[in-house]
Order: C-alpha cells, then sequence, then structure tokens
C-alpha cells in the first residue's frame, strides 16, 4: 500500500528513501489512519513516522503535505527525538489519538558496559492523526542498556500496558534480549 517511489505501492512518497516500514493502522474521526516510517531521502539518519488515510481502506492519500506527522528533531542535540520517531503504534481511546514510537538521540553511548544507542519510549497525542503533540518520552532506556524497541500498548482498566523488545545489559559488555511489559 505504502512504499518509497521506487517501489510498486499505490501510494509513494520521495520523502522517504530506502524502506517503509512498521504500519500501525486506527479507525479515527471516520477514517483509517496508517502510520509508517522511514529514513528520510534528505538525511538517512532521520526516521521520522508519516501518515495516509483512506476511507474506504484500498485508496489513500497523504496526511500533512506528505511531510512526517511525526518529525524527529534532528537539529536539537539534546532532544529524546533527534533522529527516530519510528515503530509508531497508535491506539484510540479516552476521545483522542495515543501513539508511542522509538525514539533515539541518534548518538551512542559509552558505558561499562559497552556502546549502544539509547531507545527512549517517546508518547504523543492528537485527535486528527495529522498533528501531534510530544509529550516527554514515557520510558528512558536502562544503564548500560538499549531500551525497548518497537513499543506497542494498550488501554486497561486503570492505565496502559506498554510492552516491547527490550535490550539490557548482560553485564559482561552485551545485550540481553527480552520482552519488557511496563
Amino acid at each position: 500500500v505504502v512504499g518509497t517511489s521506487s517501489s510498486s505501492a499505490t501510494w509513494r512518497t520521495s520523502a522517504v528513501t530506502d524502506h517503509a516500514a512498521s504500519p500501525s493502522v486506527v479507525w479515527a474521526d471516520g477514517r483509517l489512519v496508517l502510520l509508517f516510517h522511514g529514513p528520510l531521502s534528505s538525511n538517512y539518519l532521520e526516521q521520522p513516522t508519516f501518515a495516509v488515510w483512506s476511507s474506504n481502506g484500498r485508496t489513500f492519500a497523504a496526511m500533512n503535505d506528505a511531510k512526517p506527522v511525526i518529525p524527529t528533531e534532528y537539529a536539537d542535540d539534546a532532544s529524546p527525538y533527534r533522529t527516530s520517531t519510528s515503530y509508531a503504534n497508535v491506539v484510540w481511546a479516552d476521545g483522542q489519538l495515543h501513539a508511542l514510537w522509538q525514539g533515539t538521540t541518534g548518538w551512542d553511548a559509552q558505558t561499562s558496559q559497552g556502546r549502544y544507542a539509547p531507545m527512549p519510549v517517546g508518547y504523543g497525542t492528537s485527535t486528527t492523526g495529522r498533528a501531534w503533540v510530544k509529550r516527554d518520552p514515557v520510558i528512558y532506556s536502562p544503564p548500560g542498556g538499549q531500551g525497548l524497541l518497537a513499543p506497542g500498548m494498550s488501554r486497561v482498566e486503570g492505565g496502559w500496558v506498554v510492552a516491547g523488545s527490550l535490550r539490557t545489559s548482560d553485564g559482561a559488555g552485551g545485550q540481553a534480549h527480552s520482552v519488557g511489559c511496563y
């Protein structure tokens, strides 16, 4: 359905190079909103989240003039969303859209356990899927670990459940892989 300009997808964008990935779809405001990420053609290090919409699930149109709906913050060296707002997972709850994504500062961190790129779990809200209000990360990377990758969430009575692929320090200079649930 969605792809780069060189793909055979029905909706293509030249803003993204190499790949379009990690789709998340939600019904909101009388239409399907499909979010995905990909590396920017203008800067391969940035992987923001884009969105398209559909009224029938067969034909899609760009949202936000084909610009990212959850942009990165590449000019801000201190941002937890400097190079990535990828792997967005979206749900409708409490009268608005809620999204989690895999953020990253884009810088390697050096610890006694080795080097890693910390990936805090970003969070944002929207009423339409077109414009998002970014919030502070809801889960930060643990010391010596990479963090929660490709986060997913579900609304439950009294709160939220967040889960993802967790990479923590194995204490010997490597990363231990597991599923984290919060």
